[in-house]
């Protein structure tokens, strides 16, 4: 449990300090108006810039304020699923005894209500007992939900509050800060259902077994249009004796006023309204740049389709600045990487990649500073981008000599490969006519030998077997000799050939030139 909560202060912490990082200072910041009250505190939602300061640390009473950080747990149980806006509870006695003050609401022991009508009943109608319902039913027991309160009030880095009740009435020990209201305001407000009870006109919870319906109307007459102290503006609050704490958003503007020891009631709305109207006057959000807004156009090489690249932000720029500043005033300064190096551009680009940046600032005090990126992807034309470099290439003086003894060795070996087959054709007409006429001579010696007669007499006369044949009947039957013939006349031609490509050869040795 005890690493749980390190890790959830250390994580605020971090969150908290990121905002300050990137918070948008403030220039020539009016001076604030003197608060009638013990101590007052405004500043913007979105970054905790602060606006107005007095006496913001100073320690305080919180009293019904108290049950901001009832109800910011409340609608982080709902939000979890813990509990639903319909479920009905049933109210305990532990839950509603030992009350100092009685509540204007009462509720008994036993009365069942749901989740929404105890928050209505302990926001707007102001019933201390009701935060204790609400308690026990999420956390099993009023002590244990009072130390869930102080667990939270470290996870949000509230320095100098200590809770010793759900409800705010007067306890040794309870203290607080308007600096820290104003933080448990800022993160409750991320919760609809928060801003949902503080914002509520009017409210008619249902009548119970005991009780007969309850009217509830919202006490804070800021929010009350019938009231002199209306402010159009504010979307949710809570005041308590002179204590109050508001939420309001202007033309963008969101802002919190927490105000501590203003008198009573009335008087406390009045100072608080008086915050926030410094706020809106003195105060307004800039934007100069918004995600994905073309600045400029940078020239490309090699681009398919294109010779630019769009230059685009980031991310959004908002600067909060102080009324007396104008448009004018605000100067900015482009930064390009690639005209800093003196390189060119070159595609393949993809987008998101880094081209330069820009930044904001006023009589030289920077405000904001932001990359610009690639606002799309775009190819590359390599045919275009090789024959560049081809040329390039070719332009130095070793490139060009490489290329020119390349060039010269393919001319040798083509021109040495042309002579050689010119001279290997002529020797082969020169060859012709003496192939034909060696392959007529043996196809003619060929013809002779095969008419020419058989000796078929032996030493002592023909046999008793050849003597009754006629000579060139003996062999009519045996066509060996003439197969053998036509072997002969293959080869004949065989070694023409031979004799033929031989002359390679020889042409080779030199034979021919001879």
């Amino acid at each position: 449990m005890r690493k749980a909560k390190i890790l959830a202060a250390f994580l605020t912490a971090a969150i908290l300090m990121s905002h300050a990082a990137f918070s948008p200072p403030v220039l020539a910041a009016p001076a604030p108006p003197q608060i009638a009250a013990d101590s007052a505190f405004l500043a913007e939602v979105t970054t905790g810039t602060n606006l107005l300061t007095q006496g913001a640390d100073a320690a305080a009473e919180p009293g019904a304020l108290t049950k901001l950080m009832t109800l910011l747990l409340c609608a982080e149980y709902f939000e979890k699923g813990a509990i639903q806006i319909t479920s009905r509870i049933t109210a305990q006695d532990s839950a509603v005894s030992g009350m100092l003050t009685p509540s204007p609401v009462k509720i008994t022991p036993g009365e069942t209500l749901t989740f929404r009508d105890l928050l209505m009943c302990a926001l707007l109608g102001g019933s201390d007992e009701a935060c204790n319902i609400l308690a026990a039913r999420l956390s099993g027991s009023v002590p244990a939900f009072i130390e869930l309160m102080n667990v939270r009030a470290e996870e949000l880095l509230l320095s100098g509050t200590r809770f010793v009740n759900t409800h705010g009435q007067s306890a040794e020990g309870q203290t607080t800060t308007a600096r820290d209201i104003f933080l448990i305001m800022r993160e409750g407000i991320n919760y609809p259902l928060f801003t949902e009870i503080l914002g509520t006109i009017d409210h008619i919870v249902p009548n119970t077994s005991v009780s007969p319906a309850r009217p509830l109307t919202n006490k804070n007459a800021i929010m009350l249009p019938n009231s002199e102290l209306y402010d159009e503006f504010t979307v949710a609050g809570l005041t308590s004796g002179g204590s109050s704490a508001q939420y309001s958003s202007k033309d963008g503007l969101e802002t919190i006023a927490v105000v501590f020891g203003a008198g009573d009631g009335g008087a406390a709305i009045g100072q608080a309204k008086a915050t926030l109207a410094f706020g809106y006057e003195h105060y307004r959000w800039v934007t100069p740049l918004t995600e994905g807004m073309a600045i400029t156009a940078l020239p490309l090489a090699y681009g398919v389709g294109t010779d630019a690249v769009l230059a685009v932000p980031e991310r959004e720029v908002r600067l909060l600045l102080s009324s007396d500043i104008t448009d004018d005033m605000l100067e900015r300064t482009l930064r390009v990487f690639s005209q800093e190096t003196g390189e060119v551009l070159r595609a393949p680009i993809r987008r998101g990649d880094a081209l330069g940046e820009i930044s904001f600032s006023v009589n030289g005090r920077e405000l904001a500073r932001v990359r610009l990126i690639s606002g799309e992807t775009i190819g590359m034309e390599r045919t275009k981008f090789f024959i560049d470099k081809l040329r390039s290439t070719l332009s130095r003086g070793i490139g060009l000599g490489i290329f020119l003894c390349f060039f010269g060795i393919l001319t040798l070996y083509f021109s040495i490969v042309i002579r050689y087959n010119v001279k290997r054709r002529r020797k082969r007409r020169e060859l012709e006519p003496i192939r034909r006429r060696l392959i007529e001579e043996r196809r003619a010696m060929a013809a002779e030998s095969l008419t020419a007669p058989f000796d078929y007499f032996t030493e002592d006369g023909p046999s008793a077997e050849d003597a009754s044949a006629p000579p060139y009947e003996a062999c009519a039957g045996d066509d060996s000799q003439e197969r053998a013939s036509q072997e002969e006349d293959e080869e004949d031609e065989e070694q023409a050939e031979e004799d033929e490509y031989g002359g390679d050869d020889e042409y080779e040795g030199g034979a021919l030139d001879e």
